[in-house]
């Protein structure tokens, strides 16, 4: 007798971007193998976890926002177990990061904490003996799709905004490091966090701003023929809080080869540019599993940051940026970019694990074990704020509801709720990665795999882990 299908509540803030693309081959599989269904909320909709009673609530992360954190706690009060992967996952272990962010009692509700790496997993056990079996490594599922899937070409980039490709000769793309916090007060409390409460700091990190946004303009008026495509980090914007273009891009916006992007898939940005720049950021590594060069432009590197700079070429002026990019599109590479391969290597085994496609089953052998466990005990009861919520939501998204309504200020400073509300783009989405995910399976033999009982432990490698396979289609 068919068994019945496990429930699964996803919340998420959007319908596409970093997060979603963490989960959406898990949720995937979990269909796909463990005997799931998937239902999709908005984060504001709590009140969906009483209304569904899931088998099991599952986020990107428990800590980012307030609002995973808060559904996360609900859903454990409830009764109902919590599975999440991590976002910022390449965190320092020096003690610079705060890593529990909302989570002021650093409790953890989530079954498993999904750990990138190893450096990162052994730090937290470190710091949570008494949960050390709870902490686990799975590797980074987000940097999976570039293993799995085929992205857009320039060409349907630029025709998507509009530029002729032919007026440009190259192309630079550029990761933006979350400098647009500087402009709202949430932000800039986060950013004192990350500075370990020194105040001074954000004075530093405004005058690192500027100097970026310096080196970029020059960039951008020394070379009218390069078409430069920034893209906004996803953690500046804060829904609600003005400002947050207050980066080192966006002022530049108005050159005639600049295209400044907001929420285009970072992986289909990087498919379309010949070089990648960064100030800080794990963007490197995606850039070269997709056989693209990063250079880092870091004006003062006198700030916490993870040795991921040290598998690639750093700059720290505009002469120096512009002799390096000379040397890439002349050579065809950067200089010393094969001579730090060994050590770019090392650094994708300390920040993602592994680079292999498979992190998204590693992490779903725990959302196995997480469906498997017994729920934890129901504590609370209805959450009546969230019941208000929800039913404003419904009645502010219903077809009746004049749209028009949606300037008068009470609203439109929560108009990206409004406009997400329905997650349109999550069902094109994972039609779009569907066969993808099928032919990346079937050339390693994932459903054999996992029929015979040997796929979880195969892919997780850990000789200490007590695996128990499911075998089971």
């Amino acid at each position: 007798m068919q068994k019945k299908r496990r429930q699964l509540l996803y919340f998420t803030n959007n319908d596409s971007g970093r997060d979603v693309e963490m989960l959406l081959p898990l949720l995937y599989f979990a269909e796909r193998f463990l005997n799931c269904e998937v239902t999709t909320s908005l984060t504001p909709n709590i009140h969906e976890i009483f209304r569904r009673k899931p088998d099991c609530v599952v986020l990107a992360n428990t800590i980012g926002a307030k609002l995973h954190f808060d559904i996360a706690r609900i859903a454990t009060g409830a009764g109902i177990p919590v599975f999440a992967l991590v976002s910022e996952g390449n965190f320092p272990t020096d003690g610079s990061f705060n890593y529990w962010g909302y989570n002021s009692a650093q409790k953890l509700y989530e079954a498993f904490l999904c750990c990138w790496s190893p450096r990162t997993r052994d730090f937290m056990q470190a710091q949570l003996p008494d949960q050390a079996e709870q902490i686990v490594l799975t590797g980074a599922p987000g940097f999976d799709r570039y293993q799995i899937y085929s992205f857009s070409t320039r060409e349907a980039l630029l025709e998507k905004h509009g530029i002729d490709k032919e007026r440009f000769k190259r192309f630079i793309g550029y990761a933006g490091w979350g400098f647009g916090k500087l402009g709202h007060p949430r932000g800039r409390k986060e950013l004192r966090q990350y500075f370990k409460g020194d105040a001074g700091k954000l004075d530093w990190a405004e005058q690192q701003r500027k100097a970026l946004e310096k080196i970029l303009e020059q960039a951008v008026v020394a070379n009218p023929d390069t078409l430069f495509i920034f893209k906004k980090h996803p953690t500046e914007t804060v829904a609600a809080e003005g400002n947050a273009d207050l980066n080192e891009m966006a002022a530049l916006r108005h050159y005639p080869n600049v295209l400044y992007l907001l929420e285009e898939n970072l992986h289909d940005i990087i498919s379309s540019v010949d070089l990648w720049w960064v100030y800080e950021s794990t963007t490197a590594i995606e850039a070269d599993m997709m056989g693209k060069e990063t250079v880092f432009i870091v004006p003062d590197d006198d700030f916490p940051r993870t040795e991921l700079h040290e598998g690639f070429p750093e700059v720290r002026n505009y002469p120096d940026l512009q002799q390096m990019t000379e040397a890439f599109f002349s050579g065809g590479s950067l200089p010393s970019y094969e001579a730090l391969s060994g050590r770019r290597n090392e650094i994708i085994v300390n920040t993602i694990g592994w680079s292999d496609g498979l992190n998204h089953v590693r992490a779903a052998y725990y959302l196995s074990r997480t469906l498997e466990s017994a729920p934890p005990a129901a504590k609370s009861g209805i959450s009546w704020y969230y019941f208000l919520v929800y039913w404003i939501l419904r009645g502010l998204t219903a077809p009746w509801f004049p749209r028009r309504l949606y300037a008068l200020p009470f609203l439109s400073s929560k108009s990206w709720v409004l406009k997400r509300y329905s997650l349109v783009n999550l069902p094109r989405l994972r039609e779009r990665y569907r066969p993808f995910l099928e032919s990346f399976y079937t050339r390693n033999d994932i459903p054999g795999r996992f029929r015979d009982g040997s796929l979880f432990s195969s892919v997780l490698k850990q000789s200490n882990s007590n695996l128990t396979d499911y075998g089971t289609e």
